[in-house]
């Protein structure tokens, strides 16, 4: 059980970068149906399997047949490839790195790698946590 979750975890998030690092569309569409299928074997392995289903249904039956489809009908358009330079790649970088940066506090208090009352009186837990929590405001007033 241990290590079809690794399995199943590592092909959703090496899955996940695979889209972000593709340019092609059709291997990204690809890529998306392999993370979003290793999605659903972790619902499945968690024993949600209505969750599961649902996201194989769902994302991987629907939405992505309706790329492909779409990939197919404007396959001859200047669109197959999607080039980026390297300075878009690194302003993604540095702002996936923020994120991570902002997430971390909250997710290392609630795996128990921090007693919650000593980290946050640290310098850095109060940047963080203040950034998290600017970050959810903004997500609730959108």
């Amino acid at each position: 059980m241990n290590s079809m979750f690794t399995i199943f975890a590592l092909a959703a998030c090496l899955g996940a970068v695979a889209v972000v690092v593709s340019q092609s569309i059709a291997r990204m569409a690809f890529w998306l149906i392999v993370s979003l299928g290793s999605v659903a074997g972790l619902f499945f392995l968690a024993d949600a399997d209505f969750v599961g289903a649902t996201q194989l249904l769902i994302y991987v039956g629907g939405t992505l047949v309706l790329l492909v489809f779409g990939i197919m009908l404007t396959a001859s358009g200047p669109y197959m490839k999607i080039e980026t330079s390297p300075a878009e790649t690194m302003v993604a970088g540095l702002i996936g790195l923020l994120f991570l940066f902002m997430v971390s506090p909250p997710l290392a208090v609630l795996t128990g790698k921090y007693q919650s009352s000593r980290f946050w009186q640290r310098p850095v837990g109060r940047i963080r946590i203040r950034l998290w929590a600017l970050m959810i405001i903004q997500k609730a007033t959108l």
